[in-house]
C-alpha cells in the first residue's frame, strides 16, 4: 500500500500526538519517572517521544519539569527512608510475630554522595601514559602483531633502561671436571 504524499514540512496523520496524549504521557512521567513506560501508556514509543521532544520545544520544557518533579519525589522518598525510615513485617517460623522500623543506611549513602559529591563520592581516576610531547607511546596498531612488537620494543626499553650503567665483572673459574669411573 502507498503511503500518502504530504507537504513539506507536515506531520503525516499517523504520526500526530493529540494534546490529550500528551498530557497522559506527562502524567504518567511525573507518577513513574519511566519514559518508556509513559510512552507505551499512550501507544508511542520511545524513539517517538525523543523526535517529538525535537520537534516540540514547549513539550520538551514540560518532559523536562515533569522528569525533574518525578525525581523530586523520589529523592523524598530516599530522604524518608534514610532519616525516619520504613516498616518491615518480621515473621519467626512462618508466622507474623510485629513489625520493626527499618532506617537504610544505603539510602543515606546514596543522598550524601547525591548532594557532597566532592566529599563522599568514591572518585575515579585516569591515567594516561604519554611519550615525548605528549605522543602516545603505542600509535594505534594496524594488528595483533604490530602490537605484539610494539609492547616486546617498549618492554625492552624498560628493561635495558633499569639496567646499571657498568656492567658488572664476571670471574670464571675453570673447575675440574669430575673422574668418571668405569
Amino acid at each position: 500500500m502507498a503511503r500518502p504524499k504530504t507537504a513539506p514540512g507536515v506531520v503525516p496523520r499517523y504520526r500526530r500526538i493529540t494534546e490529550a496524549e500528551k498530557e497522559k504521557f506527562l502524567e504518567v512521567l511525573r507518577e513513574t519517572c519511566n519514559i518508556r513506560h509513559a510512552a507505551s501508556i499512550i501507544g508511542r514509543s520511545y524513539w517517538f517521544i525523543w523526535q517529538l521532544r525535537k520537534r516540540d520545544a514547549k513539550f520538551d520544557t514540560a518532559m523536562k519539569e515533569a522528569h525533574d518533579e518525578a525525581i523530586a519525589k523520589l529523592e523524598g522518598v530516599v530522604y524518608q527512608g534514610a532519616t525516619v525510615g520504613y516498616e518491615e513485617e518480621v515473621y519467626y517460623q512462618g508466622k507474623f510475630v510485629g513489625k520493626k522500623r527499618v532506617i537504610s543506611e544505603r539510602w543515606a549513602e546514596f543522598l550524601l554522595i547525591a548532594n557532597r559529591p566532592e566529599k563522599y563520592a568514591v572518585t575515579k581516576i585516569k591515567h594516561e601514559m604519554t611519550g615525548k610531547d605528549g605522543t602516545p607511546l603505542i600509535p594505534q596498531a594496524v594488528d595483533v602483531i604490530d602490537t605484539a612488537r610494539r609492547v616486546a620494543y617498549l618492554l625492552t626499553m624498560a628493561a635495558t633502561a633499569s639496567l646499571p650503567t657498568t656492567p658488572p665483572v664476571l670471574t670464571l673459574t675453570a673447575e675440574p671436571e669430575p673422574e668418571t669411573v668405569h
